[in-house]
């Protein structure tokens, strides 16, 4: 059954290949690689009750959540724990590798490995992969819409933005501050803890924990900080409130650009309790 406004979610065996690629990637390919490869091998010929053990318990959350992927939108992470068994299958094919091409094998991945992480860092912090960034390399190879790297920023520019006007003043007349993406609330709680102390929820149709850690009948009454990525959800919330006004944006910058903007509005008196799992 599809959701109101929604379209049902077909299978692709085209989305599988691309899990099945992103995880080979997560892993890096020098252990991705060989990781399937130990996989399929033992597969092959299982002679050993503890081989056929490990294997058989880390092919479900491999196959499972690789098959998931062919649906729904998933983690790289989620299948990995699968490979946790099949690493140790890895370490004993390894030890009939010899001793020259395991050192090579180890040698260069870590190499690679290491190369990447400062990559990734310097790319995180300076943006350097990004087009629009002053410390570009080559003119960057990523747009503002392709680069998910832009969920992770320093908070401390939240807590910045939060110290001055009017978002300062605002505060002090705020009771509770809720998003509604469950993964921005602790971004969001880490930003404003230096500044004030205020429980931080999540109102949404993914609620997640936070659905348990807070009662939402205690919110009613209270005058409520909204922060948001999304300006087209602001309808969704307004109707909660006696009032409900814009405050401000809070743009996030790396390497120079604007690369995130957070839209702070302000919620006073909310009316009723917000439906815990509904939007």
């Amino acid at each position: 059954q599809s959701h109101s406004g929604g379209t049902e979610k077909s299978f692709s065996i085209n989305k599988v290949l691309l899990v099945f690629l992103a995880d080979i990637l997560y892993l890096f390919p020098s252990f991705g690689i060989p990781l399937n490869w130990v996989i399929f091998r033992s597969l092959q010929s299982q002679k050993r009750a503890a081989e056929s053990l490990l294997l058989w318990v880390s092919l479900p959350l491999i196959v499972g959540f690789t098959l998931l992927g062919g649906k729904e939108q998933i983690l790289p992470a989620w299948p990995m724990a699968g490979f946790w068994g099949v690493t140790l299958l890895l370490g004993k094919y390894a030890m009939n590798w010899g001793e020259k091409t395991r050192e090579r094998w180890l040698k260069y991945s870590a190499i690679a490995i290491a190369t990447l992480m400062v990559v990734f860092l310097l790319h995180l912090h300076l943006g350097i992969l990004q087009k629009s960034s002053q410390y570009a390399i080559f003119g960057g190879i990523l747009t503002e819409k392709t680069d998910t790297s832009t969920e992770m920023f320093k908070v401390n520019q939240l807590t910045e933005a939060f110290r001055q006007p009017p978002f300062r003043e605002i505060l002090t007349e705020t009771d509770f501050v809720f998003t509604d993406a469950w993964y921005l609330t602790g971004q969001i709680y880490f930003g404003l803890q230096p500044v004030v102390k205020l429980p931080v929820t999540n109102l949404s149709s993914d609620m997640r924990s936070f659905a348990f850690w807070y009662n939402p009948e205690d919110w009613v009454g209270k005058n409520a900080l909204y922060i948001t990525l999304d300006q087209g959800l602001i309808g969704e919330y307004s109707s909660y409130f006696a009032e409900f006004k814009p405050i401000g944006v809070i743009p996030i910058s790396r390497g120079g650009e604007i690369v995130r903007k957070f839209y702070v509005y302000q919620g006073k008196q909310m009316l009723r309790q917000y439906p815990v799992g509904l939007r």
